[in-house]
């Protein structure tokens, strides 16, 4: 169970990705947008080109889940960027591929925002998180 990170600049914003895998085979990825280049200005706009450009290469989603605290509710915002930045809204866009999950989240947390698209080779990452449990459980 290795990973290897890069970091660089993808559509205007930091970017960050980490390579998971397992027996030498690519089992997951996670490629991280933002902080910097995403703010309450712009996020919704920069995630709409992030799913346009996901729908286009997959398709159609399989699931749209929006999770919002209820405790947006009692606060007045500025934009939906803002609220998003606070932790109390987030998005997920969900896809389904061959043997692929991919995943896109937009969600904040003390005053960042963040975009995250994740990739799961889904046979073999199944079979990591087994490996990783069985190892926690031996431990115990």
């Amino acid at each position: 169970d290795h990973g290897l990170v890069y970091f660089g600049y993808l559509v205007d914003l930091d970017a960050e990705i980490q390579l998971y895998f397992l027996n030498k085979k690519l089992s997951g990825a996670l490629l991280i947008l933002g902080s910097d280049g995403l703010n309450i200005n712009n996020c919704i706009k920069k995630y709409k080109l992030v799913i346009n450009s996901l729908e286009e290469k997959y398709g159609p989603p399989v699931l749209k889940e929006t999770n919002k605290d209820p405790l947006a509710n009692d606060l007045v915002f500025k934009t939906k960027c803002s609220v998003i930045e606070t932790g109390l809204y987030s998005v997920q866009v969900t896809w389904i591929v061959d043997n692929y999950k991919i995943q896109s989240v937009l969600w904040g947390d003390y005053g960042e925002i963040f975009i995250e698209i994740y990739y799961y080779n889904t046979p073999i990452w199944g079979e990591r998180s087994k490996l990783k449990k069985q190892a926690l459980m031996e431990k115990l």
